[in-house]
């Protein structure tokens, strides 16, 4: 795209183009404001609840389909178009929810435009950062995603701020062209990746022919139908289901199940709510080691920890909060770098050529997931107090995950996207 920042010296520029991405995904902090949305949509606006949490469900929904939708768009069209076409939606979608009076005009909004702008973001970004940068893919897919929580951040006091002071009608505006000016500044920084981009002193990976039977040990990358056609598939897909339920469980309701659990206050389960949001960037930093070693193997070394660590949390009741503490916080050490390196094993497997719609598929795991995760939470917990029943549940979900891993990493730990490697200097 014209006005863009060139192509040319990638191999520096590009890190300035990495810096672009983190604020775009910042953008996607968006979705942390939506609890302060609901008591004024009911006060001034006339919604119910009911009629709330039916629009948070139907913004889910179609989230998933615009998933696919945006990563086979990515694929045809590279991806800042994507991105500039979801900057568009998502400044539509705020003058939308400011000039519209009622739910209705808040339901369309946010289904139809801001979805689109969750949705695609995401793929779009993590699509041209992991060919930015495919000598560290997962040091940049970990950068890039600590854009969200830094959105979780500093976009909530600001909206409430501007509800305090410009109304809820305007606060719209304002976000609206505050994220609109962060995503096109953004996107001038963050051009489309060359194609089939090597830095300056490495080696260029010997692929087989697209989507052909594996021959020689060589890797071969994939569209969706190939991908369809790998077990590895059902694999990685499955395997994120079982652990990322129970990591959204904990992530989530944290504060209600400690205090069920523990003889803790209120204000005591926020500073461990604090702590796993912590953890949560700290963990990041399985996204260089997974750069350096197997990140297969390393997958398998996070489920197996986790499942130890969830299993550990069936008797937290018995052994206080320190207990507690470390089964839990160690446990989201570990699936929360699953979730940072996913998208990179997801390359690693089917190649990075056509990973926009290939991650849109495997990502709707991560959605069901989150659909699943507070039935965990209803077995037993919600309602009495005992999470026996629901840890129980949690360890044999992560340990059949576990054992997906190991299946996996026996299965292609020698059939993965090469890594490039610096070229060696004569001597």
């Amino acid at each position: 795209m014209k006005m863009q920042m060139s192509t040319k010296n990638f191999d520096k520029t590009r890190w300035v183009a990495l810096a672009a991405a983190l604020l775009l995904m910042s953008t996607l902090g968006i979705g942390y404001i939506w609890s302060l949305l609901v008591e004024p949509m009911i006060e001034l606006r006339g919604a119910t609840d009911a009629g709330m949490a039916s629009i948070y469900t139907a913004l889910t929904l179609t989230g998933a389909l615009m998933t696919l939708i945006g990563g086979k768009c990515v694929d045809k069209f590279g991806g800042t178009k994507v991105i500039l076409s979801a900057i568009i939606a998502f400044a539509v979608g705020e003058l939308m929810c400011a000039l519209l009076d009622g739910v209705a005009g808040f339901a369309a909004a946010e289904v139809i435009f801001l979805s689109w702008q969750q949705a695609v973001v995401y793929i779009a970004v993590y699509d041209n950062v992991i060919k930015m940068f495919p000598d560290w893919k997962g040091l940049a897919v970990a950068i890039t995603c600590t854009g969200i929580p830094i959105g979780g951040v500093y976009l909530p006091p600001l909206v409430q701020k501007l509800i305090d002071t410009v109304g809820f009608d305007m606060q719209f505006v304002f976000v609206g062209l505050i994220l609109t000016a962060i995503g096109v500044i953004s996107i001038i920084f963050f051009p489309n990746a060359p194609q089939d981009y090597i830095p300056a002193g490495y080696d260029t990976p010997d692929y087989g022919e697209d989507n052909a039977a594996e021959e020689d040990g060589k890797f071969v990358q994939k569209d969706w139908k190939g991908m369809l056609k790998d077990p590895a598939f059902y694999v990685v897909f499955i395997a994120p289901i079982l652990g990322s339920s129970t990591y959204m469980l904990l992530t989530y309701q944290l504060s209600w199940i400690a205090q069920d659990m523990l003889p803790i206050t209120a204000m005591q389960s926020a500073f461990l709510v604090s702590g796993v949001s912590v953890v949560g960037i700290i963990c990041g930093i399985v996204g260089p080691i997974g750069d350096r070693l197997n990140r297969l193997l390393v997958s398998v070394v996070l489920f197996g920890v986790g499942t130890v660590c969830v299993a550990g949390l069936i008797f937290a009741g018995d052994h206080g909060v320190i207990w507690f503490t470390v089964c839990a916080f160690a446990f989201c050490f570990c699936f929360g770098g699953f979730a940072t390196i996913h998208p990179v094993v997801v390359s690693d497997l089917f190649g990075s050529k056509n990973f926009g719609f290939n991650y849109s598929i495997c990502y709707q795991s991560i959605l069901i997931a989150s659909a699943l995760s507070p039935w965990l939470g209803v077995l037993g917990g919600t309602d009495t107090g005992d999470y026996t029943k629901t840890f129980t549940v949690c360890t044999i979900m992560c340990g059949i995950g576990f054992i997906l891993m190991v299946v996996l990493y026996l299965m292609r730990r020698n059939n993965v996207e090469p890594q490039i490697r610096k070229v060696k200097k004569a001597a």
